[in-house]
């Protein structure tokens, strides 16, 4: 987290407002807070509902949290023009 706390202070010296670096670090947290969340949901239904070994659980929570965690990231904090992209994608579609 410190990398990606050092790199909005550097885009915030290049000319992002203030205000919007607030809103990337706020979203980063929310997006990072979401993945503590799902890690813990897996972890729990692997080793309570389906019986596995906690270690296991662990282990196997990796994928989608990591999967949240890069989409979270990529979709939410750094890439609006992303976003902006597939708003015109199905605006196109419909």
């Amino acid at each position: 987290m410190p990398g990606h706390t050092a790199r909005l202070a550097r885009r915030s010296r290049r000319g992002l407002s203030p205000i919007r670096a607030l809103q990337e670090i706020s979203r980063l947290f929310l997006v990072a807070l979401i993945g503590v969340a799902l890690n813990s949901a897996v972890v729990w239904i692997l080793a309570e509902f389906v019986r596995l070994d906690p270690t296991l659980a662990k282990v196997l929570a990796v994928l989608p949290v990591l999967a949240w965690n890069y989409v979270g990231r990529r979709l939410m904090v750094f890439d609006s023009a992303l976003t902006q992209g597939v708003a015109e994608l199905t605006n196109r579609i419909d």
